[in-house]
């Protein structure tokens, strides 16, 4: 089965939407309020999730229970990742520095170049249109392991200039000294940031909530199975009927998406579930988890431990970000 895969901004957006660094477009990648999910009572909220707990994963005591792994297994992991992967040959490729477009991206030639070192098959010759790339281009501008210069030209910082190291080596110790490293988990949470500050019409998820919960779960050994969905969003009864033999195939789910008051298909959770599968979805075509199917179990989603540290990373971000705000509200009152 063909699964859509989504690109990160819409490529009628504008004309210069490849440019991420800058000031021209420092305030988008900061938070774009825009969608349905992202304004209430005339207050932008990008951080506001609409989800209860979700149906389709297992209980969130189960993470717990998952025996540790040691450093260099960690390191092995985080380093076998695509997405890291992607950034260290991004970051070497550019190296002591490359031309820029008018718009401020890497010319096309230099997209296919990559795309040829990357073994990416995707359509498309624009940055932006390449999500194996485009993320990690906008990741590595964003912790100034790459910087553009006055002469129209990306490179790389060097270690003394730059605000935070970025060595992205396989030898990097993993995270958890507190010394400012980054390392590829550090940049997958960063992506992770960029995403949740999107509204979906930009590439951003859908529900941020809800994706880190079944991202979490994608981290336990066997992954995480959710029911299918057709492609087409169409619930005719042979579709429910299917979807409902691979819930009952998948010990995971203890509830299933019934109103119990009207007798009938719970519709919001059947969306929850679109929702989730999209995000995850969305981060397979940045290369930070796998897919596979499993009979009629549903599709199987599997992301290595490292990104587990990488939602929480973001969780506490998040988390710093709302208490400056309330901070701001307590201290300018209305």
């Amino acid at each position: 089965m063909t699964h859509t895969t989504h690109a990160p901004m819409d490529p009628a957006d504008s004309e210069d939407a490849d440019r991420i660094s800058g000031a021209e477009d420092a305030d988008f990648w900061e938070g774009h309020p825009c969608g349905r999910t992202w304004w209430e009572g005339g207050e932008a909220r990008p951080f506001e999730d609409d989800v209860a707990t979700p149906w389709f994963l297992p209980p969130t005591s189960s993470l717990l229970e998952e025996e540790e792994i040691d450093d260099l297994e960690w390191v092995r992991q985080a380093a076998a990742i695509p997405f890291v992967q992607r950034c260290r040959l991004l970051r070497d490729y550019v190296g002591d520095g490359r031309p820029l477009t008018d718009s401020g991206v890497l010319p096309n030639a230099a997209v296919r170049e990559l795309k040829q070192r990357a073994g990416i098959v995707r359509p498309g010759g624009r940055l932006r249109e390449i999500p194996e790339l485009f993320g990690p281009w906008v990741v590595l501008l964003n912790l100034g392991v790459l910087v553009e210069d006055d002469s129209r030209r990306v490179r790389r910082c060097s270690a003394e200039r730059r605000r935070v190291r970025g060595a992205l080596d396989e030898a990097d110790e993993p995270l958890g000294e507190l010394d400012g490293e980054v390392d590829g988990v550090l940049a997958i949470a960063e992506l992770l940031h960029v995403l949740s500050r999107c509204c979906p019409g930009h590439g951003g998820f859908r529900d941020t909530g809800l994706l880190l919960e079944s991202l979490l779960a994608a981290t336990c050994e066997d992954g995480v199975t959710l029911p299918e969905l057709p492609a087409d969003g169409c619930l005719d009864e042979a579709a429910i009927a299917r979807l409902f033999r691979g819930i009952g195939a998948n010990s995971a789910i203890t509830r299933v998406p019934i109103d119990e008051c009207r007798g009938e298909v719970d519709l919001q959770a059947l969306a929850h579930l679109a929702d989730a599968q999209r995000d995850l979805f969305l981060l397979q075509a940045y290369g930070i988890l796998g897919v596979s199917e499993l009979g009629r179990s549903g599709i199987v989603f599997r992301a290595p431990r490292p990104v587990r540290t990488a939602v929480a990373l973001l969780a506490l971000r998040r988390q710093q970000e709302e208490d400056d705000r309330r901070d701001v509200r307590e201290t300018f009152p209305r």
